[in-house]
């Protein structure tokens, strides 16, 4: 549990360097769309293929393994695909956390963008992906994977078929 709050932590981190300015001073019309975003975020459900042997763990659209070394996670959020291609762009390396590659990919037969970073934690060095595609004009889908760099050929077949079939549960 305490590393499921760890992982989730570090993807809202890495998700605040998209936020914007104070929200103390909004107008009505930016008041509703921050409205319209929070919805956005929360009501909307994710489905994927997510191999239950590899992830049994499942909470929401957070899966996990027993020993929760590695995990799929996903969410809806207020940005368009475009913003959110200048914002992952924008990332730099830093201590800890090595960017490996980035750019879009064809996965699935849809155009995502990826981020594929190594992060050490604890001494060992882990795969992080990011994944972002559209959802709607106003908003992207995120899906974040991560396991042991050592035991990447065990489970990226896993994150691609995931990442190739998430869609909006509708």
């Amino acid at each position: 549990m305490k590393k499921q709050i760890l992982l989730i932590a570090m993807m809202f981190i890495s998700l605040g360097l998209f936020a914007q300015g104070n929200t103390k001073d909004l107008s009505a019309e930016d008041s509703g769309k921050l409205k319209n975003a929070i919805q956005t975020i929360f009501g909307a459900e994710i489905v994927m293929d997510i191999d239950e042997n590899l992830y049994p763990v499942s909470q929401g659209t957070s899966h996990f393994t027993e020993d929760e070394k590695a995990g799929i996670v996903s969410m809806v959020v207020p940005a368009s695909f475009e913003k959110m291609e200048g914002d992952l762009a924008k990332q730099e390396s830093k201590a800890g956390v090595t960017i490996l590659e980035r750019g879009v990919k064809e996965i699935g037969g849809k155009n995502m963008l990826f981020l594929r970073q190594r992060i050490d934690r604890e001494g060992v060095p882990y795969i992080s992906m990011i994944f972002c595609m559209k959802n709607t004009a106003e908003s992207s889908i995120i899906i974040t994977s991560f396991y042991e760099e050592s035991k990447e050929k065990t489970y990226i077949t896993s994150v691609n078929t995931a990442v190739a079939s998430a869609k909006i549960k509708e």
